[in-house]
């Protein structure tokens, strides 16, 4: 005689706990893995954000540069201020915005229109953190 229950499916009562516990897991996977950006994460997005408009002129100090000279400059300027830059706030009003002696950066439109880059990467910002929340 088996000891093993029946559930009203017919199932094992075993097979059901099993496949239970197999769904709760993967639920909990997902769930593990739907984990926030880091701030280097964040800053990472934002920079790769800069390199891929190609379409884009970055305007520092009054000439324009391409998006890869751009990202190049950040990630420069990012290295040197090392553990001083922990946020992707800290990135854009430090590193992004402008010239250690003050001097903004501009992001250029196609259409001409001229925004400061600031303005530009927290729009970014708002982005990266929207794909991240839908994830």
């Amino acid at each position: 005689m088996n000891t093993i229950g029946k559930c009203r499916t017919g199932r094992p009562f075993a097979a059901v706990v099993v496949m239970a516990i197999l769904v709760a897991g993967t639920a909990f996977a997902a769930t593990v893995d739907a984990k926030p950006m880091s701030e280097k994460e964040k800053i990472d997005a934002l920079i790769h954000a800069v390199e891929s408009r190609d379409d884009l002129q970055f305007i520092r100090l009054g000439e324009a540069h391409s998006a890869s000279e751009a990202a190049r400059v950040l990630r420069t300027k990012l290295w040197y201020a090392g553990s001083r830059v922990k946020t992707a706030d800290e990135f854009i009003v430090h590193i992004a915005s402008g010239t250690v002696s003050g001097s903004p950066y501009f992001v250029r439109y196609p259409d001409g229109k001229q925004v400061p880059s600031g303005d530009f990467l927290r729009e970014e910002l708002k982005r990266i953190n929207q794909a991240a929340a839908a994830n």
